[in-house]
């Protein structure tokens, strides 16, 4: 057995009922009672409807409920809501806008919002198809306390998402990128259709309620489209000419540059390169570059710096001669290669034999020697070479 709400006289056949209204199509919607906490409600309209569309499994999986009640004409139907208001297990209540708020339509007519945010309790609570209805009854509490379980799983499943497996990780990747793909690509192409027949003075929409907040899932998937004229006045007549050539003209300039192949190739490598950017991210071990370096960083850098001098001047003592290494021309003001080509004195003549000549040349590795030989021998050939050009 349930436990009740306040101010409910309880009536388990009744609460049945209200399970299944609870479940059904019929749309339910929040709102601020005046004075109050958030209610839950839906239209009069709405309920009426679902209860005359559904009379006939209301009588035989309900009858307990009905108590020999007729339910057969709309009268019929009035008088099972009444009887549920009479039971406590809904009210009827009205909007009650905020005080100032216009509640005018531009030609003068009273404008009830189709939703309201706020409402009220109204005196008289007998049913009316067009008013709206509080429900008290809070139903079941399995189904809330299993979707809250979910929640949290949920939750503690994202946050423990560094522990996933990259497999996982890698999936739950694609299919985000696929799925806002998808998005992206139904908008442009909503967008396109909408502009292609709006040239023709014609409204077209594909899936009109895709983006309606008040629509619920399968709603906002229906209808597919939607299609009606314009009714433009010769300005707008005007406007869509004008844009229909300015879109022609563009399109057409592309086209010079541009195909719908390379276009779509473009497209498809994106798409591939920002899958493929998220799995390199995604399989990065974990950690990375940071900025600031620490204490620990400071002495372990000190520590190895310490070691590879002592290991550079090992190097030095071991230094065979198959290696070149111009260190040891700096006495002769050339610490390193860089500072020959700098100086230009690889491709002068007199420079290198100058070197070739010096002191520090018996001290340089073989290898050096050789290269420095060799360098001096092209230098000097072609500089007799371009003296033998101007006699």
């Amino acid at each position: 057995m349930r436990n009740p709400a306040p101010q409910q006289h309880w009536n388990e056949p009744l609460a049945r009922v209200m399970d299944v209204v609870l479940n059904c199509t019929i749309r339910f919607k929040t709102a601020a009672e005046v004075g109050k906490r958030a209610v839950f409600y839906c239209r009069g309209e709405d309920l009426f409807a679902w209860m005359m569309e559904n009379r006939d499994m209301l009588q035989k999986k309900h009858a307990d409920a009905l108590d020999g009640q007729a339910f057969e004409t709309s009268e019929d139907v009035a008088a099972f809501c009444d009887k549920l208001i009479r039971f406590g297990f809904m009210y009827r209540a009205q909007y009650k806008p905020i005080d100032g708020v216009i509640e005018q339509d531009e030609e003068g007519r009273f404008k009830r919002p189709k939703w309201p945010k706020r409402l009220g309790m109204t005196p008289k609570q007998t049913f009316d198809p067009q008013a709206f209805y509080v429900v008290v009854y809070e139903g079941s509490k399995s189904w809330q306390h299993f979707i809250l379980f979910c929640i949290i799983a949920a939750v503690l499943c994202v946050c423990m998402f560094p522990a996933w497996p990259l497999k996982l990780k890698v999936a739950v990747w694609y299919l985000s990128v696929v799925l806002l793909t998808f998005i992206l690509a139904l908008v442009f192409v909503r967008l396109i259709l909408f502009v292609f027949f709006w040239f023709f003075g014609y409204q077209f929409w594909l899936l009109p309620n895709l983006f309606n907040e008040d629509a619920g899932i399968i709603d906002s998937f229906l209808p597919w489209i939607e299609w009606e004229r314009s009714g433009d006045d010769w300005a707008m007549f005007a406007a869509r000419i004008f844009c229909a050539i300015l879109t022609a003209g563009t399109l057409y300039k592309l086209s010079e540059t541009h195909t719908p192949a390379s276009v779509a190739n473009f497209a498809k490598q994106s798409f591939l390169d920002v899958l493929d950017w998220g799995h390199q991210r995604l399989a990065a071990p974990p950690g990375g570059y940071s900025k600031y370096a620490s204490i620990t960083d400071k002495q372990e850098g000190d520590e190895g710096a310490t070691e590879g001098e002592e290991a550079k001047e090992g190097d030095g003592e071991a230094k065979t001669g198959d290696e070149e290494d111009y260190s040891c021309l700096k006495p002769c003001g050339f610490a390193s290669f860089e500072h020959l080509m700098q100086a230009r004195c690889l491709v002068n003549c007199t420079c290198l034999r100058d070197l070739v000549e010096s002191k520090c040349f018996p001290a340089c590795p073989e290898a050096t020697q050789v290269a420095l030989n060799e360098a001096a021998r092209d230098a000097c050939d072609a500089e007799m070479n371009r003296k033998k050009k101007r006699q």
